[in-house]
This record gives structure tokens, C-alpha cells and sequence, in this order.
């Protein structure tokens, strides 16, 4: 009996070890500004342009045909975020 409840604690200790790695490494992946409102922008996105309508970027992982990728969503939602349902890139 003590077998099984000390595999199952180590189990339960790597998932959480597992689950606090992979939160570090989509947090510290995306900044936040206030000029913003705290929305998370990658690291690694380029600015291209900034006007008085705000501030443009490239970003290599998203498109229009596969959207945004996974832990920018998680990321999204970390910082209180939430998805619009629209169709298409623009609209």
C-alpha cells in the first residue's frame, strides 16, 4: 500500500514540477506595456509600425490559415484576456 501512494505522490509532484516549468516558459516568452493595456506581445515580434492607432507587428508563428499558436492563448487568457469569435483575418 505504501508503494502505490508513494508512486502516486511522486506522479502528482512531477506534474506540478512539469506544470510550474512549462507556466515560466510561456510567461517570460510574451511582455507586457502599459501603453498596451497589459497585452502580452511576443519577444521575439517585430515592430514594424507605430501610429496614433497603435503599434504593428510581425510575429513568424501566426497566420491567417493556422491563427495563433497555443500558449499565446494561454498566455492571452493568463493576463485576462478574452477571444472574440469573428470569421476571417478582418472584420
Amino acid at each position: 500500500m505504501k508503494k502505490k501512494n508513494s508512486g502516486a505522490l511522486t506522479i502528482a509532484a512531477l506534474l506540478i514540477i512539469g506544470g510550474v516549468i512549462i507556466y515560466y516558459f510561456i510567461s517570460s516568452s510574451y511582455t507586457t506595456t502599459e501603453d498596451l493595456y497589459e497585452f502580452p506581445v511576443p519577444r521575439y515580434a517585430e515592430l514594424i509600425k507605430t501610429n496614433e492607432q497603435g503599434k504593428r507587428y510581425a510575429w513568424s508563428r501566426v497566420s491567417e490559415e493556422n491563427g495563433i499558436p497555443y500558449e499565446y492563448v494561454l498566455a492571452l487568457k493568463t493576463n485576462g484576456w478574452k477571444k472574440e469569435e469573428r470569421e476571417g483575418a478582418r472584420k
